[in-house]
């Protein structure tokens, strides 16, 4: 009996090449999506500390604390567009998980046809190697009985 051929094979390795690249894109967006968080919070941070700077007690120019506070619009200006950037990026994210899932399902309905197929074939298998072994016993029987009817007739 021949071997296993898996007739879906190229398409099967193509989808599984296909969901690699799927899994290393939605990886690249995940990790820029990551380093925008971290600017994010780098910028909440410094925001958080301008804006609670300790006034001193003695007198202060005031030409200081205006720019203090631009600096904390601009800040404040800054972490908006951050969070507006975040939000595209996660929805790249959530776009190549999408696709992603989308290519895993395509994966899967072959390696279940594959599945499939194998079991049937190993089924065949068993049934071509069991009418094998019916052969060659009643080959076996065959000769025993004609061993026993020639040992019968010398007897004569």
């Amino acid at each position: 009996m021949k071997r296993f051929n898996y007739r879906f094979q190229r398409i099967l390795e193509l989808k599984e090449r296909i969901e690699e690249a799927r899994k290393a894109e939605l990886g690249e967006a995940v990790a820029v999506l990551n380093q925008e968080q971290a600017s994010l919070e780098q910028l909440m941070r410094t925001q958080e500390t301008y804006q609670h700077l300790e006034q001193p007690a003695a007198p202060c120019n005031l030409n200081l604390l205006g720019l203090n506070a631009n600096y904390v619009l601009r800040l404040q200006r800054e972490v908006l567009i951050q969070l507006e950037r975040i939000e595209g990026i996660q929805r790249v994210v959530d776009e190549r998980r999408s696709n992603l899932i989308e290519a895993t399902k395509e994966k899967r309905v072959y390696e279940v046809l594959r599945e499939r197929a194998e079991s049937e074939y190993k089924l065949q298998r068993k049934r071509y190697e069991q009418e094998q072994l019916d052969e060659v016993g009643g080959q076996l029987y065959l000769r025993a009985a004609e061993q026993e009817i020639r040992a019968h007739f010398l007897e004569e």
